[in-house]
C-alpha cells in the first residue's frame, strides 16, 4: 500500500493532488471491498449509534483531495462517517455521502491534532509512532494548539511487534487488542496525572 501510494502520489501538482490521487488507488487485490459490505461491519459495533456531542471524524474528498470534518452538527450519520474515515485506499472503495466520494482521512494527516486547537490538554494517540508516519506533519498539527499542553501516545515495541508488518492482517488482531491493552494499562497513571494537573 504504501509503494502504490508513493507511485501514485509522484508528480502531484500539490497536496491536494497527491491526496486525491491515493485516495483514487485502483484495487491492491483481486477487488475492492464493496461498501456495503464495509458498512455492514461497522454496523455491527455502531448500530444506531448517536453522534457524541464533540466527537470529530475526518475524511478525505476523493475528488478534490480536501478535508473533511464530519460531526454531530454535520447532518451525516455517524456510520457513514467513520466507514469514510476508515475507507483505506486500494482496499476499500471511497464511501458515498451526499453525492460526494470520502476516503480515509489519514491521508490529509494521520494525526488531525489541529482540531483540538482551543483546548488545554491534548492527547495525541496513534497507532503508529511518527517516525513511521510523517512526522513533520505531527509536529505542524502541535504548533497550530497555540501553547495546549500536549501528550503522545504511540504503540510502543510490544504493541508494533503484535500488529507485525501488516497492519490489514486478521490473524495478528488478538495479539495487537491485547498488547494494546497492556499498553493502555501501563499508561494510564501517567494520562489521568496529566489530566488532574491540568484541570487544577
Amino acid at each position: 500500500m504504501i509503494a502504490a501510494a508513493t507511485d501514485a502520489a509522484a508528480g502531484a501538482r500539490d497536496s491536494a493532488d497527491a491526496i486525491r490521487r491515493v485516495a483514487n488507488l485502483p484495487p491492491l487485490g483481486p477487488r475492492l471491498v464493496a461498501e456495503i459490505e464495509v458498512k455492514s461491519w461497522f454496523g455491527v459495533h455502531l448500530g444506531g449509534s448517536l453522534w457524541p456531542n464533540r466527537l470529530l471524524i475526518t475524511a478525505v474528498d476523493a475528488d478534490s483531495g480536501e478535508r473533511a470534518v464530519f460531526g454531530a452538527s454535520s447532518g451525516v450519520p455517524l456510520l457513514d462517517a467513520a466507514t469514510a474515515s476508515c475507507a483505506a485506499p486500494g482496499i476499500f472503495p471511497p464511501v458515498t455521502i451526499d453525492g460526494r466520494r470520502y476516503a480515509d482521512g489519514g491521508l490529509y494527516s494521520p494525526y488531525n491534532a489541529d482540531l483540538a486547537a482551543g483546548s488545554s490538554i491534548v492527547v495525541v494517540v496513534s497507532p503508529l509512532p511518527p517516525e513511521l508516519r510523517q512526522p513533520a506533519t505531527l509536529e505542524a498539527d502541535l504548533a497550530s494548539l497555540e501553547g495546549a499542553t500536549a501528550h503522545r501516545l504511540f504503540a510502543d515495541e510490544a504493541s508494533l511487534a503484535a500488529m507485525g508488518p501488516n497492519l490489514m492482517a486478521e490473524d495478528t488482531v488478538i495479539a495487537a487488542l491485547d498488547a494494546g491493552a497492556a499498553q493502555a494499562a501501563r499508561e494510564l497513571e501517567r494520562l489521568h496525572a496529566a489530566w488532574v494537573a491540568g484541570s487544577n
